[in-house]
């Protein structure tokens, strides 16, 4: 359950980010998703947005292991 969990964050956070909008106002998609992903305030944003729901699962034990590391990566667990 902890590594589908993790595998949930990865595709969660990347479905907030539509890659065309970038395209569409005349941004270089590659340079505009590099950004993004760098974004210090999105990270900060998306873990307040995600805190009960990780606050929950570490509680009940799923965020341990891969799942908890695969939620880091995502940006949705500090």
């Amino acid at each position: 359950a902890a590594d589908a969990s993790g595998e949930f964050a990865r595709v969660f956070s990347v479905a907030f980010v539509n890659p065309d909008v970038y395209t569409n106002v005349g941004l270089d998609k590659r340079e505009a998703l590099a950004q993004v992903k760098a974004s210090g305030h999105r990270r900060e944003v998306m873990q307040s947005g995600a805190k009960r729901l990780t606050d929950f699962l570490d509680d009940i034990g799923v965020l341990r292991g891969v799942g908890r590391r695969l939620w880091r990566s995502s940006g949705l667990l500090a």
